[in-house]
Formats: structure tokens, C-alpha cells, sequence
């Protein structure tokens, strides 16, 4: 019998106009958290043997932050996850023009696309692999309303929003998500770490605007 999965879900960009491109990502693991909270404290004191730098700001924090490291860094800690660990990756993204921008100035909007991509991932993650028990999404950059219709239309399945510093699966998801982000930003256009995750990527999707406004809460 194949083994319970968990699924750890972040995402990378905004929802305004200094990005363009949104992407939320998911990453399936068969470890426990705890073994990829020992993982991730690893990764981070390697990193900061790498650069001492990140003592001031990741060591602190006690957590590792994709936004922190230097392009290379990135790529050592993806190839130090892909060598470590095996894993999956679903990724879902959207393009913004200017009307989709003025469009999600309203967070009613904000909150519909955040739950409408969160829908889109999960069924998706779950078409691929029925044996995922349980998902964490990383909270710390959604908006009131989120969490009740997310978990609402997945009832058979345990989510939870938490912290990213109490996960180690959720930096991972983290650093995956911002390998796409910068792959895919027009002002980034970064493949390094996104071709490290190649062998890894279940699905990708560009999700279009269309789709979103026609989508009910």
C-alpha cells in the first residue's frame, strides 16, 4: 500500500502592480515534517556557512526565505532538496495585464483568484496523487476569507494555514515557488533554479483571467 503524502503550498509575486506574474505552488513529500524540519535546519546552517551574511537576517529569523539568497545560493539549495529529498511539484500562475490589475484592486477580487488558484493546485495535486493526507499553506500573505472556502471545498481532505517558520515544508515550497517566479518575471528571466526542478514538475499551468472572474465564491 502506497504511503500517506502531505502537501506544502506558497506562492511568489503579488497580487498588485509592481509584479507580473503570481504563482502558487505545491510540493508533495512522503517525509514526516519532522524529518523536513531537520532537513531545512540543515539547509540553513549550510547556507550560512556558505554566506555569513545570512546569520543577520536568516539566522535570526531562524528560517529560510527565497528572497533572501543570491541567485547562486538558490541554486545550491534546490540542488541540495533534489539530492536530499524526493518530491513533486504542481505550480499554478497567472499573468497580469492592466485591466486584471485595476480588476484585482478589490480584495473581494484578491480573495476570489487566491481561492480560485488554491482550487485549481489542489484538484490537480490531488488527480495526480489521491494518497495526500494533509496540506499546510503558508499564511502570512492571505487575506481574510481565504481559509474557511479553501477548506470548504476540499472537506475530505486536512488543511491547514500556518506559519512558514514552524515548517520546513513550506520554506521548501517557498524556494520553489520563486524559482518560477523569476523563470517566468519578465524583469527576472532566471532559469537556474527552475531547471534544477525540472525532473521534479508534475504539472505547471498558466491559469487566464477569463477563468477567475467567472469563478463564484
Amino acid at each position: 500500500m502506497k504511503s500517506k503524502r502531505l502537501m506544502f503550498i506558497d506562492e511568489s509575486g503579488s497580487l498588485g502592480g509592481d509584479t507580473k506574474y503570481f504563482v502558487v505552488s505545491g510540493v508533495i513529500f512522503k517525509e514526516s515534517p519532522i524529518k523536513l524540519n531537520q532537513l531545512a535546519k540543515d539547509l540553513l546552517g549550510e547556507l550560512i556557512s556558505r554566506n555569513r551574511r545570512y546569520k543577520d537576517t536568516l539566522g535570526k529569523t531562524n528560517e529560510i526565505k527565497a528572497s533572501e539568497l543570491t541567485i547562486q545560493d538558490k541554486e545550491f539549495a534546490i540542488s541540495y532538496l533534489v539530492e536530499t529529498v524526493d518530491f513533486e511539484i504542481i505550480a499554478v500562475y497567472i499573468s497580469k495585464d492592466a485591466k486584471f490589475i485595476d480588476w484585482l484592486a478589490r480584495n473581494i477580487n484578491k480573495r476570489k483568484t487566491i481561492v480560485f488558484l488554491d482550487r485549481r493546485l489542489i484538484s490537480t495535486a490531488l488527480a495526480f496523487n489521491p494518497f495526500i493526507s494533509e496540506i499546510f499553506i503558508d499564511k502570512s500573505h492571505y487575506i481574510k476569507g481565504v481559509e474557511k472556502h479553501v477548506i470548504n471545498l476540499f472537506s475530505r481532505t486536512k488543511i491547514s494555514f500556518e506559519d512558514s517558520w514552524k515548517h520546513g515544508g513550506l520554506q521548501f515550497a517557498d524556494l520553489i515557488a520563486n524559482a518560477f517566479f523569476i523563470k517566468l518575471e519578465p524583469s527576472k528571466r532566471i532559469v537556474g533554479p527552475y531547471e534544477l526542478l525540472k525532473e521534479n514538475i508534475l504539472s505547471e499551468e498558466l491559469i487566464y483571467w477569463k477563468s477567475i472572474r467567472k469563478f463564484r465564491l
